[in-house]
């Protein structure tokens, strides 16, 4: 009969470990852990209880197509979110209730829509996709109409995408969630009304995230030759704004036509409209003349 090891463990408190350590039983924690922890949650004294059941709140809004659940997390009491990212739709769901749209007022010609802001008309409910004022729904460019009562907002996410190799990732920071793929541009869901306690129905906006400088490039960019001679070199110059010191777009590109070598009495004379907020320029130069026009970027510094 062969002989049988019994062993006792009083504490779980490790919680499951990785298999890179299954046989490291010279670490400590190792008297404390667990290969698998299913259906139990550990206890803060080491001990484990049972995981409470899920209780039913309702279907997906598409069940025909996998569906994603993100988590918005907030501070602000009955404001945390569970996003429902499905088939080109997203759904809001908090204290597992679906988020639901009640006393909407009717369109008015005269009101000025922002995204995610709704609007009766004629029985049905629409959501603002794009601000308007003065294009009443339906008009699939500014409106999304709704499944009765539910908010809802379209999005260009197939859900065919989220078991790709490489899937979604949503950054939070705030009011705000960076959504990013690389099948699909950036974009930028915002939780508009978070802090109006009183608002009694959802406002989310979702658009395309600017990846362009928040500082203008300088216009009316000209170069004058400081004396006469063969070169054409080209020049562009860039803003930077304030911290964090971020840089413009290139200005549109200036050639200094029919000049010579620049020298310190005889320098190229370059003049732009000055940019708001602007701390300082950069210079970008050109010395043989290859024009964005012929395809080759400013490639020396100088000034």
């Amino acid at each position: 009969m062969a002989d049988v090891t019994t062993r006792v463990q009083r504490a779980f408190s490790a919680g499951e470990l990785t298999p890179a350590i299954a046989a490291r039983a010279d670490l400590a924690l190792f008297g404390a852990g667990l290969r698998t922890c299913r259906n139990f949650l550990v206890l803060r004294g080491g001990g484990v209880a049972n995981r409470g059941g899920f209780r039913y709140c309702g279907q997906a809004g598409d069940m025909t197509q996998p569906v994603m659940l993100y988590r918005f997390a907030l501070t602000i009491v009955d404001k945390s979110t569970l996003i429902e990212v499905g088939e080109h739709y997203l759904r809001f769901w908090v204290n597992g209730r679906l988020e639901r749209l009640g006393g909407v007022a009717n369109y008015d010609a005269g009101t000025a829509y922002a995204l995610g802001q709704a609007a009766a008309l004629g029985g049905l409910l629409y959501v603002c996709i794009q601000a308007t004022t003065g294009t009443a729904p339906p008009n699939a460019a500014y409106w999304y109409p709704l499944d009765g009562d539910i908010y809802e907002l379209p999005t260009p996410f197939s859900a065919g995408a989220f078991n790709s190799p490489s899937p979604f990732r949503f950054a939070q920071d705030g009011f705000e969630v960076t959504i990013t793929h690389p099948g699909y541009a950036p974009m930028l869901l915002r939780n508009v009304n978070a802090l109006d306690a009183g608002g009694p129905n959802p406002q989310w906006s979702l658009e395309l995230l600017s990846t362009l400088p928040g500082v203008d490039a300088p216009a009316t960019l000209t170069a004058t030759p400081g004396a006469a001679g063969t070169l054409n070199p080209v020049y562009q110059v860039t803003a930077i704004a304030g911290e964090p010191r971020e840089e413009s777009l290139p200005s549109d590109p200036a050639i200094c036509a029919a000049a010579a070598d620049p020298t310190d009495v005889l320098p190229n004379a370059l003049a732009w409209a000055a940019v708001a907020d602007a701390v300082e320029y950069r210079v970008y130069k050109d010395p043989l003349g290859n024009d964005s026009s012929r395809g080759s970027p400013a490639i020396a510094v100088t000034w």
